[in-house]
């Protein structure tokens, strides 16, 4: 059976492909909420593979934690090329559960610039999932 839905997969069109995976991530999407608070949706195969470099590998932890240390009293977050928010989702992961101290008295401004429309749709309905956590935030397109 995998042989035959790999063929297919391979056959299929793009546009056909994507619109395929966004219906069934409409239906069966992850939802997961974080110990630090913050809520994580994973819909698609490519979301997963972001998901995995940012919490499960850390690509860019080391850079958050010094970020979050050599803060002063506001943290502004300006993330370029945001995709679907899961840095901003990180920095807000990292910043709540290791830093609580700092979450508390430093105040978090996000900024995040996506140039897909659908994605920064996307973007803004993660954040909004998030806004009592996340403070204050903004997705441009």
């Amino acid at each position: 059976m995998h042989v035959v839905s790999e063929t297919l997969t391979k056959l299929m069109p793009t546009g056909v492909k994507d619109r395929i995976r966004a219906t069934i991530g409409d239906y069966f999407r992850f939802n997961h909420t974080l110990t630090s608070g913050v809520s994580i949706i994973v819909r698609r195969p490519a979301d997963f593979s972001t998901y995995s470099e940012l919490f499960v590998n850390g690509f860019y932890d080391k850079g958050i934690h010094d970020a979050i240390k050599g803060s002063s009293s506001e943290i502004n977050l300006l993330d370029l090329g945001s995709n679907v928010g899961y840095f901003a989702h990180r920095f807000a992961d990292i910043l709540f559960g290791h830093y609580p101290d700092d979450a508390s008295k430093k105040a978090l401004k996000i900024t995040m610039v996506e140039g897909t429309k659908p994605v920064a749709d996307e973007s803004l309905f993660r954040m909004e999932n998030n806004r009592k956590k996340f403070g204050q935030y903004e997705v441009i397109h």
